[in-house]
């Protein structure tokens, strides 16, 4: 492949097509890199205007003739190098000291690395666009493009100091939201969460609860008392009208002992309850965080409401997480 390639850019060189022959030689160097298939690179580089590229492989041609002791080529390599050098254009990579310092620097020419030790040193390019870029951690990157003219075109590209980069914008997830959902372009509601609160407010939402849910446990204490009271009086009205116990005659009597059984029944039970909240209560008010984050307070409400059951009401707490 190697000297298929080598014949074909030869003919084509000799037809005047060096745009199509120079890729072909530069991979037959490539599979086979030989010294004269160098020197045909380099006289089809010089016939293509790429005088640097030229340049540069006739020197090498010039030490591996050296070498490989041919005389012939090496004089004849030596040649193109003494009239190529005089037209040579330079291009100067200049980097500003506020960005010499960065750490993590890269410039590069035509996406070469180029180091440190090449900045600010005038080297060989071939004629046409050259693009010059740096960038750094943190930094905007920057970049370039200049025209090299075709012969002793001397131009200078200085990178100056690099911009911060710009924060990166927060994410749809992460942006807040706003209340009651947010409307796109095309007229979609799309769905929102709301914002977590503020950490002190957690902490009053869970002491408000704890107050709240307390203040159920004492009103079921009333309420607790108000059937207890009332189950003595009617225990007494029982008492009064059936003073010796299975010797009843009494009709009134059967229920008023229901109707005492019941409202002892009830008293014991709102006690209970009323301790239980209490206790819930406390614990609520005094365990709630003061500096650690909380999800949204929940929200509590009381009601008692009316109920044929026990012919009393039913103390209800209703609570929201």
């Amino acid at each position: 492949m190697a000297e298929t390639l080598f014949n074909d850019a030869k003919r084509k060189m000799a037809a005047g097509d060096f745009a199509s022959a120079c890729p072909k030689l530069a991979e037959s160097y490539r599979l086979d890199a030989g010294s004269g298939t160098l020197t045909a690179l380099a006289v089809c580089h010089e016939g293509l205007g790429k005088t640097a590229s030229a340049w540069t492989e006739f020197i090498q041609v010039v030490s591996e003739a050296r070498q490989a002791g041919r005389a012939d080529r090496e004089k004849f390599a030596q040649q193109h190098v003494d009239a190529i050098e005089p037209k040579l254009s330079k291009l100067t990579v200049v980097v500003d000291p506020a960005a010499a310092r960065l750490s993590g620097l890269e410039v590069r020419r035509d996406g070469t690395a180029l180091g440190q030790a090449g900045w600010g040193t005038a080297a060989p390019v071939d004629p046409g666009s050259h693009t010059v870029e740096a960038k750094a951690p943190g930094k905007k990157p920057w970049s370039a493009t200049v025209t090299i003219g075709p012969s002793r075109d001397v131009q200078t590209v200085s990178v100056p100091a690099l911009e911060d980069e710009a924060p990166p914008s927060p994410s749809p997830a992460e942006a807040a939201p706003s209340m009651g959902g947010s409307t796109s372009e095309a007229g979609s509601t799309q769905e929102t969460t709301p914002a977590p609160q503020p950490e002190s407010s957690a902490g009053s939402g869970r002491r408000t609860i704890g107050l709240v849910v307390g203040a159920a446990g004492i009103v079921a204490a009333g309420v607790g008392t108000y059937f207890g009271l009332q189950a003595m009086s009617q225990a007494s009205d029982v008492n009064n009208l059936c003073p010796v116990a299975n010797q009843c005659t009494s009709a009134d009597a059967l229920p008023k002992n229901h109707d005492a059984r019941q409202s002892a029944l009830a008293s014991d039970i709102l006690f209970g309850g009323a301790i239980a909240a209490v206790g819930v209560g406390a614990v609520l008010y005094f365990t709630a965080p003061s500096g650690a984050s909380s999800p949204p307070a929940s929200t509590a409400a009381l009601r008692v409401v009316p109920s044929e059951w026990m012919r009393g009401a039913t103390v209800v707490l209703d609570t929201t997480w």
